[in-house]
């Protein structure tokens, strides 16, 4: 991006950022401080800004996928400890009853991260609070087969079997982190997870020699990248094969 870009970029999300703290504050405040407000489901009340439709990688995602108010306060609330961390130290309030967190606030203590790291309940309640109508509503959005884990933006992470689904750490994926931030694509550190690294030359396809067998096979890959979208959408072949494309060099 040049620099036009990412400073639409930022103001996009600081929009964002803006709108989930007013958001976060409304929540605790209707929840702990004030009972005459109804504790009720707040998206439509305090909306989501709306975003200029520019190329600026975030703008772009949520124009894209055409996401619902409650997805872009998910998706914020997990770019948050990427961008500002102390935005979620509310959620470190102590229970002076029990002596300890509040157990509707969910959320997780990393190992080297000092901020509070969001799970599911965290998220549920943000959105809804106690209501538990609302609560029934949204726990679609925490389904694996919702868009924002369909697409790979968000990973749900269990970290124990028998546990309630809502324990669920959310995180965001490093390939999205790399594009809403910069709109680069995500090129994986070489390890055990990842046992491959990028290959960069200055020579160009009809420079590759191969066997002509090996070459068809590559080719296959070139024309999956290429036109995936017209092999599982329009053609319809997502009904029959499994997305995504294996390979090993």
């Amino acid at each position: 991006m040049n620099p036009d870009q990412f400073s639409q970029n930022a103001a996009c999300i600081d929009r964002e950022l803006t709108w989930f703290s007013t958001f976060l504050e409304q929540r605790i405040k209707r929840y702990f401080e004030d009972e005459s407000l109804p504790n009720d489901d707040l998206i439509a009340i305090i909306p989501p800004p709306e975003l200029p439709n520019t190329n600026a990688p975030y703008a772009a995602l949520v124009h894209q996928l055409h996401l619902q108010p409650a997805d872009r306060l998910v998706l914020c609330l997990c770019l948050i400890p990427h961008l500002k961390p102390q935005l979620l130290d509310t959620f470190f309030i102590h229970n002076q009853t029990l002596d300890r967190g509040y157990t509707e606030f969910g959320g997780l203590t990393g190992n080297a991260h000092s901020g509070f790291l969001p799970t599911c309940e965290t998220a549920m309640f943000l959105l809804a609070g106690d209501n538990l109508s609302a609560r029934l509503r949204y726990d679609n959005l925490f389904q694996p087969k919702h868009i924002l884990f369909t697409q790979g933006i968000l990973t749900l992470d269990y970290p124990h079997q028998n546990e309630p689904p809502l324990c669920a750490a959310l995180n965001l994926t490093p390939e999205y982190r790399q594009r809403l931030f910069t709109g680069q694509p995500y090129t994986p550190a070489f390890g055990t997870e990842f046992p491959a690294q990028e290959i960069t030359t200055a020579l160009d396809w009809e420079h590759l020699v191969l066997n002509p067998a090996t070459r068809q096979e590559i080719d296959h890959l070139l024309a999956w990248v290429q036109n995936k979208n017209l092999l599982m959408d329009h053609w319809q072949l997502k009904q029959r094969i499994k997305p995504g494309y294996r390979c090993l060099f």
